[in-house]
């Protein structure tokens, strides 16, 4: 990167909004598009990212990607305690990505390890923008405006832990949230954040989605704590006397614990014919697979992370 453009980075923006709670990187940048005065999206990725190319803001909806590679340590504005590596851990689901790892290490000192294709493994299926409206009506009490969560665009987290109830899908679609600055404030009206409406999946699931939104969040927040994909599933393994988690094991053990169906929405593989979950499957396997191995085999993530630690 040349000098020019990391001075350019490096200055302090006139504006910058400081991030709500659990406050996703995109909705942050939306919101600063819509209060820059910019006439365009290029020039306020212009503004953060020295570059104008509006498809820049695509992986902020779950990855840090553009913000790792970056040299600046700035959008920070004087009293506001944000920097660079603040953003990535607490708006970002960066610490999905750490427990791959078996020590700590911010993007900015392994930009390799975050890469925009990663989002496909992460988004939540449905292909919209998604939040809780509990959490959306609180919001506009609380801070005059609905925000985007990172939570809810997450696949496997189904429902708000903090209200028990299910997400919503937005009819924001995920591809158009790609190319332009979207924020909460403009796609949800008094409608949209009815408390009222109905759940989205079956009753009976009602605990286990609840659940597993818990362990996802407490992931989103704690990864680093469980760093090293191998050593976590080794304690899975250890803990119910097995060898190893290889095979059919991971069937075995969260067929013991969890309704077929959502067994096969989650371990989607183990409807494949001539099903084989050899090592170089596990190295794909998704945070969220982490997150129901972890809470099946403790309790939740947190008690896992507890237990690791004794074995």
């Amino acid at each position: 990167m040349s000098l020019s453009i990391v001075m350019n980075v490096q200055k302090h923006l006139p504006y910058f909004p400081v991030p709500y709670p659990e406050e996703c990187l995109y909705s942050v940048i939306a919101r600063y598009h819509a209060r820059s005065g910019n006439p365009t999206l290029k020039d306020s990725m212009q503004d953060l990212f020295c570059r104008s190319n509006v498809s820049t803001i695509a992986s902020s909806i779950t990855t840090p990607y553009h913000i790792s590679l970056s040299q600046a340590n700035c959008w920070e504005l004087a009293g506001t305690n944000y920097t660079k590596d603040r953003l990535i851990r607490e708006h970002t689901s960066y610490q999905f990505y750490v427990i791959r790892r078996l020590r700590e290490r911010l993007p900015s000192e392994d930009s390799g390890l975050i890469k925009p294709s990663i989002q496909r493994a992460l988004i939540h299926e449905s292909g919209k923008m998604r939040y809780c409206p509990s959490c959306a009506r609180e919001q506009r009490i609380i801070y005059g405006e609905p925000y985007w969560q990172r939570l809810p665009q997450l696949k496997g987290a189904e429902y708000c832990p903090i209200h028990g109830r299910p997400y919503v899908s937005s009819h924001i679609d995920l591809q158009y949230a790609k190319r332009h600055a979207i924020t909460a404030a403009y796609a949800l009206n008094e409608c949209d954040i009815d408390v009222s409406q109905s759940a989205r999946v079956p009753s009976y699931m009602n605990d286990i989605y609840i659940r597993t939104s818990k362990d996802i969040n407490w992931l989103l927040n704690n990864g680093y704590k469980v760093q090293g994909l191998d050593r976590t599933l080794q304690t899975v393994a250890d803990t119910y006397s097995l060898p190893d988690v290889w095979g059919r094991h991971i069937e075995e053990i969260a067929l013991g614990q969890l309704p077929i169906e959502y067994v096969h929405k989650v371990f989607p593989s183990f409807m494949q014919e001539r099903y084989s979950f050899n090592h170089s499957v596990v190295r794909s396997i998704t945070p969220h697979q982490v997150a129901v191995l972890m809470g099946i085999t403790a309790g939740s993530a947190e008690r896992f992370a507890k237990l690791r630690s004794v074995l």
